[in-house]
Parts: structure tokens; C-alpha cells; sequence
């Protein structure tokens, strides 16, 4: 069996150039196996920082004063084979944050890991025509995820990954992107997991609170995902003064929840 720790840790291109909270670090002393994060920052000394006895590290490289996709990987389970797969992230070219690693575990599986985060822009939500063109622009990030993902799968590869999809609420039926989209965009032996309660801005409630935070996997794997896990909040009680449910949360703590899944290949 494997852990798996999916989570946007809010660094927003060094906003502040604030150092990783403490109680971040500190899972990589825990039981995953494989972490991935979204909105990861390489501050100063990160490498030195993130140094670690039990799991090697890739990264995007989409350049300063950006954020990139970090996969964490247990060196004593995992060997990866070739390169990494990655672009330099681009809003006005539709290039999302992106990153994928191919893994050979102990038994001798192999699969891909995908980390990925659609990036978005400011937009008023309460006009139609600019709400449009944001998703209109996402819709088109995701297909270069779905491309890519297309092109993997063509080469049987088995797939596990997520990250932030910026897909709005649970209910989202937006016209250009939302989740049933980009599910419908994917081979049908990709599946997409949405995982119980929010993710995002949980003080609005079931109905409008965010969700854009997605696990998707190969139909090889078996897959257990727990509902969206918030309890890192009781770590740092004087930033989470309302739990998971405070509405202003300082760069970099992290304001998403968590994905946690355990995964094995058939």
C-alpha cells in the first residue's frame, strides 16, 4: 500500500518571503510515501531546507518569482526512471503549472505521478462576460493536462496525481470549465476523485464553498480517498483561530485542505 499527500501550501510566489511553516516541513517525517505540493515556492536554501533521509525531491521549473509544483518521492520504495516532465507555466500561453515522474517501486511497478495547478487571474464573479473568459482561459490550461495525460495513457502508462484545478464549488456547472468537464476531457480509464467536504474557503458552506482540489488515477490502481483533511489546522492554532473555517489566512500557511489517499496497482 501507498501514501499520498496532495496539497496547495499557499506560498504565492514568496508573498511576504515568508519561510515554510514548521508544521509543513514536518511532514516529511510522517508515513507518506509520495507528497505532491501545489503553490510551492523555492525560497533561498529550499533544497538545504527540504534535506531530507527518506524522500528525494523534483520540481517544476517555471522561474523566479513563481510558484511550481514539488513531488516528493520515498527513496527506499520508489527508483525513478528518466527525467522529469515538466513546462515553464504561463497564464497568457494557457500553461499551467505542471510536473510528472515516472516511479518503479520495489516490486517492480511502474507509474506516472502528476502534480498539476491551473492558474488563474483576477476576474469580477459577479459579471458574467468576465467570469466567462477566466473559465474560458482554465478550460484551456486543462487541455494541455489533458493532453498530456492522453499522451501517457497511449503509452500505457499507469497514472496517479492531482493538484488544484481551480474548478470552483462542488456544483459548478459553468459552461466552459468546471470538474464534470474536465473529467468528461479524460480517457475513460482515468478516474477523478472529488473527495467529501471542501476544500477551499470553507466558511461559505457546502453549497458555495470550493472544491478545486482533485485526485485522478488509473484504472490499474486501487485506490482508498479520505474526505478533505483539514486537521493540520489544529497545529497552528493562533493562524487558524477559526479552524478550517478562517476566512483570512496569511501567506504561506497553507489555505487548502489536504488529499489523502492510499493507492496500490493491481
Amino acid at each position: 500500500m501507498n501514501k499520498l499527500l496532495i496539497w496547495n501550501i499557499n506560498q504565492r510566489a514568496g508573498s511576504g518571503e515568508s519561510l515554510y511553516p514548521k508544521f509543513v516541513l514536518n511532514y516529511f517525517n510522517k508515513e507518506f510515501d509520495i507528497i505532491i505540493f501545489t503553490e510551492f515556492y523555492k525560497q533561498n536554501d529550499w533544497e538545504k531546507i527540504f534535506l531530507n533521509e527518506k524522500y528525494l525531491f523534483e520540481t517544476s521549473d517555471n522561474g523566479n518569482k513563481h510558484n511550481e509544483i514539488m513531488i516528493a518521492y520515498n527513496k527506499e520504495k520508489y527508483s525513478k526512471i528518466g527525467n522529469k516532465y515538466t513546462w515553464k507555466s504561463d497564464y497568457d500561453k494557457d500553461l499551467p503549472d505542471y510536473l510528472d515522474i515516472c516511479l518503479k517501486d520495489n516490486y517492480g511497478d511502474i507509474f506516472m505521478v502528476v502534480g498539476t495547478r491551473i492558474l488563474v487571474d483576477y476576474y469580477d464573479y459577479k459579471n458574467a462576460n468576465s467570469l466567462n473568459k477566466e473559465m474560458e482561459a482554465r478550460a484551456r490550461q486543462g487541455k494541455k493536462i489533458v493532453d498530456r495525460i492522453n499522451e501517457l495513457n497511449e503509452k500505457n502508462y499507469k497514472i496517479v496525481g492531482g493538484g488544484d484545478f481551480n474548478v470552483g464549488r462542488r456544483n459548478n456547472q459553468n459552461e466552459y470549465w468546471n470538474k464534470l468537464i474536465f473529467e468528461e476531457k479524460l480517457p475513460n480509464m482515468i478516474n477523478v476523485v472529488v473527495p467529501k467536504g471542501v476544500s477551499h474557503q470553507s466558511y461559505k458552506g457546502d453549497e458555495y464553498a470550493g472544491c478545486p482540489d482533485l485526485m485522478f488515477y488509473s484504472d490499474e490502481l486501487s485506490v482508498y480517498c479520505y474526505p478533505y483533511t483539514w486537521d493540520f489546522v489544529n497545529n497552528c492554532k493562533n493562524v487558524y483561530v477559526d479552524g478550517e473555517f478562517t476566512r483570512e489566512i496569511p501567506t504561506s500557511y497553507p489555505d487548502h485542505a489536504q488529499i489523502i489517499a492510499n493507492f496500490s496497482i493491481r
